[in-house]
């Protein structure tokens, strides 16, 4: 078996500010290139450490560590400055999602997880998040799809930052849900909604964690 390097950094050494490197990481892959197994570094210095193949791909710039025990599966996503962008709805209300994770084709099933997230540029106050399997639109709520993975969560701010903290609820994600991704595969979304006074620019960035926690079934 040979060990792949996914960044042109070698593994071992940090970066030029002397922190391990972004989001690196060293796959052993045989001799047919199936990964074996897959040791994952992130920004933080953090190693997990991960058996078997990817189960879905990472959007630019986010961090995703994948952790899976048969079909049981985690997603580790850690974000910085990760952009949000909000489309008005006149001046009441607006709304928007940026996906953070696409799976492979499969079955894909909903048990829980969090989210510890800081937004700034939250210029107007009154706004939403929650992490769903599609976009939301401009209503002012964050419902169905756009509430997959997490539920709708009140951001708290002041001065334009501020956290937001996402937990399960009895509802939401669905328990047993599944999400059928045999012909469009499932990607992870985070939204925001603005429901009120969606006055000021409504770019948001998010930095922090989210864990999706849930099954993962590939196609025959």
């Amino acid at each position: 078996m040979n060990w792949v390097y996914s960044t042109a950094q070698n593994f071992n050494t940090p970066d030029a500010s002397g922190k391990p490197g972004q989001s690196e990481t060293a796959m052993l892959v045989d001799n047919q290139g199936v990964a074996a197994m897959t040791i994952y570094r992130t920004s933080s210095g953090v190693y997990a450490l991960k058996m078997g193949a990817d189960i879905g791909t990472p959007a630019a710039g986010v961090t995703v560590v994948q952790s899976i025990a048969g079909s049981d599966v985690t997603l580790d996503i850690t974000l910085l400055n990760f952009l949000v962008t909000l489309v008005k709805n006149g001046t009441t209300s607006g709304g928007g999602g940026t996906t953070l994770f696409t799976f492979n084709p499969g079955i894909v099933g909903t048990e829980g997880g969090s989210a510890n997230l800081t937004v700034r540029n939250a210029l107007d106050k009154s706004f939403l998040a929650s992490v769903g399997s599609a976009a939301t639109g401009t209503g002012g709520t964050l419902t169905g799809t756009a509430i997959s993975f997490l539920p709708s969560t009140a951001a708290t701010t002041s001065s334009g930052a501020g956290t937001c903290k996402m937990k399960p609820t009895s509802t939401t994600p669905t328990p047993g849900g599944k999400l059928d991704g045999t012909s469009s595969p499932v990607i992870v979304v985070l939204n925001a909604c603005l429901n009120a006074d969606a006055t000021g620019a409504e770019s948001l960035f998010f930095s922090g964690t989210i864990r999706v926690t849930g099954s993962f079934e590939g196609t025959n």
